[in-house]
């Protein structure tokens, strides 16, 4: 069997397949056999509405390379050749989900994965001939591995799809803040710019930053009133040769010039200058967080500092806060995540709201969304980089125990993520706290007889335990959700 009639039979065998399990594949989406230099492929194309999104440039495919050596390497990979920041923050987020290994295991292949600008996630096996056998692999292996990243695929997509940030539900929020805020904010305006102009000399100065005012800087950065610790601007390297690094200075007298009229048009040199930034290796730690907060101390009417809060205890007033995300639903484009488009289109929809609520700089609303988070919104006080790793545990394993000795903190630990994740600062509704000890039976936990006193007599009757409860609870709970097509099933 040659290659061609290989895939020929693979992608026919495929389709056959995908209709047995009811994966709604078209036959559209499996593409006709293309040859390249070294390679003949199939590609499998996502479903119609997400490949109008990505235009092919993400796809599953078949793979065989056509150079003639003693064993014959069958590929079925997912290929990503999204934009380049992008295709990385896309091939972290399956990364981060995805057991690629297990899956390779699972599979009864090896795992390949190649990270240049294109990314390959490639499960392989190697054929002493094409056979029965390697069609029956190429099929279950793709099949595997469309059912396992499709969902996630899908939900990368389709956030991608969604606008960075709400801008109906941030103009809700900063007319709140700006009612409750604006005379505080107006008491501490004049001494905060007064400070950034000073710093904005010294960064802009045609020579060099020298030591003493790049330690100038830092102190006055250092020593804002708490309230006004507004900015993320730690540096790794000493500060003078940091602050006088050619890609700072660049970005910083970029930004520094734009104004009304020519807002669109630095705003992309600015993303050009991030791209080089971030693909250089010399400015170590900077990143889009300490980019926007240098920026606004050299221009503040256009930028705002872009952070999250991660710990309760710090000293800085970062503008975003977990509960502030949700409200307003804010995509992350800042820390590892490095999405420059988003925070260019974050950019210009929050300089939009500005215009539109008449406030006159980015860092005054900066100032009202740090104050977001001090109010009572019963946010959780556990680490952001914790609640992500007790996420990915649970869609991994389903599961997760806390181990240690007494008092380390896993009562704590687990009571904050589900009061965040349940939005519910008290137990008997989506969540219940539970003792196991030795004398805890099942009558306690399920169901079982209990005594109650009737007069001078006592009756036994079944009452329903905690988890019973939580679990009929959740049962009422789904069909009012459902009612209209709970009605129709009973039809």
């Amino acid at each position: 069997m040659d290659l061609r009639e290989f895939l020929e039979k693979v992608g026919d065998k495929f389709l056959e397949r995908a209709k047995e399990k009811h994966l709604s594949i078209s036959k559209t989406q499996v593409k006709e056999i293309r040859e390249g230099k070294r390679d003949i492929y199939r590609k499998l194309y996502l479903p119609p509405d997400l490949s109008k999104t990505v235009k092919g440039y993400i796809h599953f495919e078949w793979l065989i390379p056509k150079r003639k050596v003693e064993k014959i390497l069958v590929q079925v990979a997912l290929h990503l050749e999204y934009p380049k920041n992008r295709n990385q923050n896309l091939f972290e987020f399956l990364r981060q989900r995805v057991d690629f290994k297990k899956l390779a295991q699972d599979a009864k292949g090896s795992l390949k994965t190649t990270q240049r600008t294109w990314k390959w996630i490639t499960i392989f096996r190697e054929y002493d001939e094409l056979n029965e056998d390697a069609i029956e692999w190429a099929v279950d292996t793709m099949v595997l591995l469309y059912e396992t990243l499709l969902p996630y695929l899908k939900e990368f997509l389709e956030a991608e799809m969604m606008p960075i940030v709400d801008k109906t539900a941030l103009k809700e929020v900063l007319r709140e803040l700006k009612a409750r805020y604006e005379s505080e904010w107006l008491n501490n305006r004049k001494k905060l710019l007064e400070i950034l102009e000073d710093i904005k000399t010294i960064l802009l100065k045609e020579r060099d930053v020298t030591p003493d005012e790049a330690e100038k800087i830092k102190n006055r950065i250092m020593n804002l009133p708490p309230e006004l610790k507004l900015f993320d601007t730690s540096a790794t390297a000493d500060y003078s040769d940091f602050l006088n690094h050619r890609l700072f200075k660049k970005l910083i007298k970029t930004a520094a010039d734009v104004n009304e009229n020519n807002f669109e048009e630095k705003i992309d040199e600015i993303a050009k200058i991030l791209r080089e930034i971030k693909d250089d290796d010399t400015l170590g730690g900077f990143g889009i967080s300490k980019a926007t907060s240098w920026m606004s101390i050299v221009n503040w009417k256009f930028f705002m500092p872009t952070w999250h809060k991660q710990r309760e205890d710090s000293p800085f007033n970062a503008p975003f806060s977990e509960s502030l995300r949700k409200r307003i639903k804010l995509r992350r484009f800042w820390g590892g995540h490095w999405d420059i488009e988003g925070f260019v289109e974050f950019l210009k929809a929050t300089n939009e709201v500005r215009k539109e609520l008449g406030i006159e700089d980015m860092i005054e609303i900066a100032y009202y969304l740090s104050k977001y988070q001090n109010r009572k919104t019963g946010e959780s006080s556990l680490p952001e980089n914790i609640k992500q790793l007790m996420d990915r545990l649970l869609e991994r394993k389903g599961q997760i125990i806390l181990y240690g000795p007494p008092g380390t903190g896993k009562t704590w630990m687990a009571k904050e993520y589900v009061k965040d994740k349940t939005d519910e600062d008290k137990p008997k509704n989506r969540w219940d706290f539970v003792t196991f000890h030795q004398s805890y039976s099942y009558e306690e936990f399920v169901e079982g007889f209990r005594p109650v006193s009737q007069g001078e007599n006592i009756a036994y009757v079944v009452e329903d335990g905690i988890f019973k409860k939580m679990a009929l609870r959740a049962i009422v709970e789904a069909l009012k959700k459902h009612k209209e097509s709970f009605e129709d099933f009973c039809r």
